[in-house]
C-alpha cells in the first residue's frame, strides 16, 4: 500500500466525518463563509490534478464525468431538502436572517455519494483508469458537491428573504 493511497484514504474519512457532522447541524446562511470551503476544495483539487502531470485515458475521463453527475445532482437535492429557520440573534453583521441544515437525509445523501463514488472508482480502475482514485478528483468532487448545494441553498435563502417581512421570518 502507498503513502497516496493511505493519504487518500484518511483525508476521504476525515472529510465524510466532518461533512457528515455539519449536515446534521445548524449553520448560519452567509454567502461568504460557505463559498470558501467549496472554491478551496475545487481549487486545490485541480491543482492536485495539474500537477500530478499524468494524462487522463478515455475510461478516467467517463469517470470523472459521471462522478461530477452524480456529485452535482446529490448537492442540488441536499440543497433542496435543507431546512430553514430564522436566525436568533445575529452578531456578525453579515446580515444573516437564517440557518440552515439538511439533516439526517442530508447526510444519507452524503453517504450515498460516497458509495456510487467507491462503486464508480473500483469498475473505472478495473476498466484500465489510473487517476480516478486521486486526491485530486476526491476534492475536485467534494467542490462540486458543495458548489451546488450552497447555489441551491443561498438562491432559497433569497427566495425566503422576499416573501418574510424583516423581523417576521418563519421556520420552513
Amino acid at each position: 500500500m502507498n503513502y497516496d493511497l493511505l493519504g487518500s484514504i484518511g483525508l476521504g474519512l476525515l472529510i465524510l466525518v466532518w461533512v457528515g457532522y455539519r449536515q446534521t447541524t445548524w449553520r448560519v446562511v452567509d454567502g461568504a463563509r460557505m463559498w470558501r470551503l467549496p472554491l478551496i476544495l475545487g481549487l486545490v483539487g485541480i491543482a492536485s490534478l495539474i500537477g500530478a502531470r499524468a494524462s487522463f485515458g478515455g475510461i478516467d475521463v467517463a469517470a470523472l464525468a459521471i462522478e461530477i453527475a452524480v456529485s452535482a445532482a446529490t448537492g442540488a437535492w441536499m440543497g433542496a431538502l435543507a431546512k430553514f429557520r430564522p436566525l436568533a440573534a445575529s452578531n456578525d453583521h453579515s446580515g444573516a436572517r437564517w440557518e440552515t441544515r439538511t439533516g439526517w437525509w442530508g447526510l444519507a445523501l452524503w453517504l450515498l455519494v460516497v458509495a456510487v463514488r467507491v462503486g464508480i472508482d473500483v469498475v473505472a480502475v478495473q476498466l484500465g483508469a489510473q487517476l480516478v482514485t486521486s486526491t485530486g478528483v476526491i476534492l475536485l468532487l467534494l467542490g462540486a458537491n458543495r458548489m451546488i448545494r450552497v447555489g441551491v441553498i443561498l438562491s432559497r435563502a433569497q427566495q425566503l428573504d422576499a416573501e418574510a417581512p424583516a423581523g417576521r421570518a418563519t421556520l420552513v
